[in-house]
């Protein structure tokens, strides 16, 4: 069992970037631009020009990047029967070290996490051997934040609430029900925690895209990398932070929710 990480990089964000492209292209229809890929929005997608081998490239000429762990939100890989890996630029394309992936549905949340961070100009998202044309919804893919300590603490994985409505009768029968969304409820507690570690390497993470609200992926047990183990979520709004002092070691508690994807 691997530590729990956050990514919420985007590479494509950073200031060396000379080049976002998708190869062979983009579908005709703008509502498929390939920025929707850096939108943080799985529902606006990035669709290819055709069902070909297909890529999403950055190039940071003169600037090197970091990229450890990647994902996918929003796709139609289990469609297409896409395989899909990170490739890193080393004088010609090569795996990454995340292998590649093949996803068993629609909803799936893809995640690749390398065995060794790679720092390069050049690094591209590999979508290989489809039927149909591929699409993209969020594309995350850099450095990730990793917690230094295990979940303490009754950590459940798996709760999450239904979000619906319901007709009842004036006897109390269930005339019918309309579910809109079923959506994940994290608690997340992590205790003894170095100080200089929470107000150094946390609270920037915290102040910079926690606190903004902005989604990011979760993944309490990287090893996995699978549904429950990763999920797309953010802070839940209204939450406090919590990180009661202690002279020798914190604590720190998120609460976060999302929309449950299966």
């Amino acid at each position: 069992m691997a530590l729990p990480i956050i990514l919420n990089e985007m590479v494509t964000e950073d200031a060396g970037l000379v080049s976002f492209v998708a190869t062979p292209g983009t579908d005709t229809d703008p509502i498929y631009a390939v920025d929707n890929v850096r939108d943080y929005r799985p529902y606006t997608r990035w669709k290819s020009s055709s069902s070909a081998d297909s890529y999403l490239s950055g190039d940071w000429t003169g600037t090197n990047v970091v990229v450890d762990a990647w994902a996918v939100i929003g796709h139609n890989f289990a469609t297409a029967g896409t395989d899909i890996s990170m490739q890193v630029f080393e004088g010609t394309w090569v795996d990454a070290g995340s292998g590649t992936i093949n996803a068993t549905s629609d909803d799936e949340i893809i995640v690749g996490i390398l065995p060794a961070s790679k720092t390069d100009n050049a690094f591209r998202l590999a979508m290989l051997n489809n039927s149909v044309a591929p699409e993209v919804g969020v594309l995350l893919w850099g450095a990730k934040f990793e917690f230094p300590r295990y979940i303490q603490g009754n950590f459940d994985p798996q709760g999450q609430s239904i979000m619906a409505e319901q007709a009842i009768s004036n006897s109390g029968e269930i005339l019918g029900s309309t579910i809109r969304y079923r959506e994940h409820n994290i608690n997340a507690q992590f205790t003894r925690l170095v100080d200089t570690w929470v107000r150094n390497t946390f609270m920037p993470l915290w102040d910079s895209h926690l606190s903004q609200l902005k989604p990011f992926l979760w993944c309490w047990n990287p090893a996995a990398a699978t549904l429950p183990d990763s999920q797309y979520v953010s802070i839940t709004p209204g939450a406090q932070l919590q990180v009661p002092f202690d002279p020798m070691r914190q604590a720190l508690t998120l609460n976060m929710r999302g929309r449950l994807r299966q």
